[in-house]
């Protein structure tokens, strides 16, 4: 508090970070000069509509269950339905990852789901998802306290830095800016659902628009760009 009130500026990464907290009355709006600074993206010279691979549908984050964990096996199993050699890729480690892996083996589905791990370096983790078709982002709707439902998570931005269109739960604030931009479509917490709407990604007409939509929303996001406008507004 006594920072934020004597501050040039406060940057909250979203609005809602920072009105949940004059809401809650731990910040008095009248006594704090604040403008949104949002995660920023590391843009890559992706491929094109032609080269991508839209068979493969990759997840950054960690592999936790209420994160999306439960959801990988049977939304690959549904997905197949409509996209029968679809594959999904797997990047992060977390508590529940071996428990996925031996899920995974059970399910016979090790040639369809690659559960990398843990990738330490970032040029790493965007090698991997550079190229592939769609990313999903399986936040859990069902914990009012969340914290997601204020942020602005990072792994949205790699995957727009990486021109991905994208799969989410309408949980983070960003959900409804990739609806508005075409770069993304809201997916209910379910396999099947996942399933349908990762399918209708790949197979809509307008797939070569909606990447190009991320990649724009990437490019915007760029973090010199973020830096840039946050410290032109202090001038």
């Amino acid at each position: 508090r006594f920072a934020a009130t004597r501050a040039a500026a406060v940057w909250p990464l979203t609005p809602q970070i920072i009105q949940g907290r004059f809401k809650a009355g731990r910040l008095d709006e009248r006594r704090v000069n604040w403008y949104t600074v949002p995660y920023g993206s590391h843009p890559l010279p992706g491929p094109d509509t032609v080269t991508c691979d839209r068979k493969q549908v990759v997840y950054l984050g960690d592999v936790v269950r209420n994160k999306g964990a439960e959801l990988f096996v049977p939304m690959v199993q549904a997905l197949k339905r409509f996209v029968p050699d679809v594959r999904l890729t797997v990047i992060g480690g977390g508590k529940d990852l071996e428990a996925l892996r031996a899920e995974v083996r059970a399910a016979g589905l090790a040639a369809q789901i690659d559960v990398c791990g843990f990738v330490e370096r970032i040029e790493d983790a965007l090698t991997r998802l550079a190229g592939a078709g769609v990313a999903i982002a399986p936040y859990y709707p069902h914990d009012a306290n969340s914290f997601t439902f204020f942020a602005d998570p990072g792994k949205i931005k790699l995957y727009l830095g990486c021109g991905l269109p994208i799969v989410l739960t309408d949980v983070p604030p960003i959900a409804q800016e990739l609806m508005r931009e075409g770069a993304g479509r809201i997916a209910r917490y379910d396999a099947e659902d996942f399933a349908r709407a990762v399918a209708a990604v790949l197979d809509d007409k307008r797939y070569p628009q909606m990447r190009e939509s991320a990649r724009r929303m990437g490019v915007r996001y760029a973090w010199p760009e973020v830096f840039k406008a946050a410290f032109d507004r202090l001038t």
